[in-house]
């Protein structure tokens, strides 16, 4: 945000493409690893996604980076600091529940959503109240439907697990799912972001960080359902996207956002974005070296391009023990310009 005078920017690394200083408009979004430089005499601050509600003042006529000033990572959310442990959703003929699926829920009556299987016409929806203290059913022929009004709105302090069955024989109920229940609460943190009057994918990106925090993954996939981005933005909403299927524990989404991101990632704007895919994937292919490795290959080409070495210390890490023989280069061989 600029108060007064100019503020431009660069990503980091940018002497390897020729990328040159240029200023941005107030309430522009930023990458992680992009460069601020205020020209003497401006005044000019960021908001960080970790407390979007204090301004982080940028000192005009010096070059800061936006890591060094929010002191973070790109990354939304993950409570179990990587994807590794995404078991859910990876067969594709499986009508697998996408939401509500577990954590929590934020209406009573919640859209429902699941995986379309091929050749399927009918799906057999199944709401249950557990343990086992009551269900509701229906048919349709579509792969989501708004909550039947025919049936009681859902209750708070109670579990639910919702159901699908393909009339091709699989159903949901292949793969564990632990359920969900309803909070009438809403994250505190949300009324402040409508104080602040944010630029609108700032705002979406820091609701579904919020959402994530509180294992409310429902409501964080309806925010980016509903944003309509720039196009400046399509990359970071398909990354918002991979973040959610993963916290969701849903692989096979989450590997298809993921891979638009670094399929459509444009440079300079979404290095970061696309570095960070890049690692989710590898995480994701944990179960498959070679292509793990690749991934984590393609996200080291992504750091060392953007200079961030400490993310290039965490591929390294993970390419000693996927790449037998693997040689850790030193931080002296990264050229940079710190």
């Amino acid at each position: 945000m600029v108060e007064q005078g100019t503020v431009k920017v660069r990503p980091e690394g940018w002497f390897r493409a020729g990328w040159s200083w240029a200023a941005r408009p107030n309430g522009s979004a930023l990458n992680a690893t992009d460069q601020l430089k205020p020209e003497p005499g401006s005044r000019a601050f960021v908001r960080c996604p970790s407390n979007p509600q204090t301004k982080t003042p940028i000192e005009a006529g010096q070059v800061s980076s936006v890591n060094e000033l929010c002191n973070r990572a790109v990354i939304l959310h993950r409570p179990t600091g990587s994807w590794s442990t995404v078991t859910g959703g990876r067969d594709g003929a499986i009508p697998y529940v996408i939401t509500p699926r577990q954590g929590t829920v934020t209406v009573e009556q919640p859209r429902l959503q699941w995986n379309p299987v091929a050749g399927a016409t009918v799906y057999t929806v199944t709401l249950r109240q557990l343990p086992d203290e009551g269900s509701w059913t229906v048919t349709t022929p579509t792969a989501s439907i708004a909550y039947p009004e025919a049936f009681p709105p859902l209750e708070t302090q109670v579990l639910y697990r919702l159901e699908v069955a393909a009339d091709t024989g699989r159903a949901s109920t292949e793969e564990t799912v632990a359920g969900f229940n309803v909070s009438s609460e809403l994250p505190p943190d949300l009324e402040t972001l409508v104080d602040l009057d944010l630029p609108a994918g700032i705002e979406a990106v820091e609701q579904v960080r919020i959402y994530l925090e509180q294992d409310m993954g429902a409501a964080a996939l309806e925010v980016l359902q509903a944003w309509e981005p720039e196009p400046e933005e399509v990359a970071v909403r398909q990354w918002g996207l991979g973040e959610v299927y993963g916290a969701l524990n849903l692989w096979l989404p989450a590997e298809a956002a993921y891979r638009q991101v670094w399929d459509s990632a444009i440079l300079p704007t979404d290095l970061g974005v696309a570095t960070e895919a890049a690692m989710a994937l590898g995480w994701l292919y944990e179960a498959e070296p070679a292509v793990s490795a690749q991934w984590w290959r393609r996200a080291e080409l992504g750091a060392a391009s953007g200079c961030d070495l400490e993310k290039l210390e965490e591929i390294w890490g993970q390419l000693e023990v996927l790449e037998p023989g693997f040689e850790r280069p030193t931080v002296e061989e990264v050229l940079c310009d710190k």
